[in-house]
C-alpha cells in the first residue's frame, strides 16, 4: 500500500513528510502526480501552490492556486494562498485583499491574521511621523 503509485492517501503521506523535511522539489513532484490522478483533489492543488512558492517558481503557484480556487472558491485557504502569491510577487494591495478574504471566511485563520498583523505593525511604524511631517510642510499650515 505504502509503495503503490496510485494510492493518494500513501502519496499525499509522503508529499506532507518531503514537505515537513523541507525538500520542496520532491514535494512538488508529489504533488503533480497526485493532481495528475486526482484533478479535483483541491487540497493537492493548494499544496502544490505552497510548495511552488517555496521554491520561488510563482508561475507554477499561480496556476495551482488559480485551480485551487475553482474548485473551492470560498475556501479561506485558497484566499491565503492567493494572498502569499501576490505578496511574493510584490502586489501588496492584492495580497491584502487575499488575506481579508480569508479571514472574513474564517476569523481565526492564524496564517492570515498573523499576516494582516504584520503589515498593520509595519505600516503603523512606517506611517507614524508622516502625518507631523506632512504638516510642516504643508504650504497652508497655521
Amino acid at each position: 500500500m505504502g509503495r503503490d503509485p496510485q494510492n493518494l492517501t500513501a502519496l499525499q503521506g509522503i508529499a506532507v513528510c518531503q514537505q515537513r523535511q523541507q525538500n520542496w522539489e520532491a514535494a512538488a513532484q508529489i504533488y503533480r502526480q497526485i493532481t495528475a490522478l486526482a484533478p479535483k483533489e483541491m487540497m493537492a492543488h493548494l499544496q502544490l501552490g505552497r510548495v511552488c512558492l517555496q521554491q520561488n517558481a510563482l508561475e507554477e503557484a499561480a496556476k495551482a492556486f488559480g485551480r485551487a480556487e475553482k474548485l473551492a472558491p470560498d475556501h479561506p485557504d485558497v484566499a491565503f494562498g492567493l494572498g502569499a502569491l501576490f505578496a511574493a510577487r510584490g502586489f501588496l494591495g492584492s495580497a491584502l485583499q487575499q488575506y481579508r478574504r480569508a479571514i472574513s471566511l474564517n476569523p481565526h485563520h492564524g496564517e492570515a491574521n498573523y499576516e494582516m498583523g504584520k503589515y498593520l505593525e509595519t505600516r503603523d511604524r512606517w506611517m507614524g511621523p508622516w502625518p507631523v511631517i506632512a504638516k510642516r510642510r504643508s504650504p497652508n499650515r497655521k
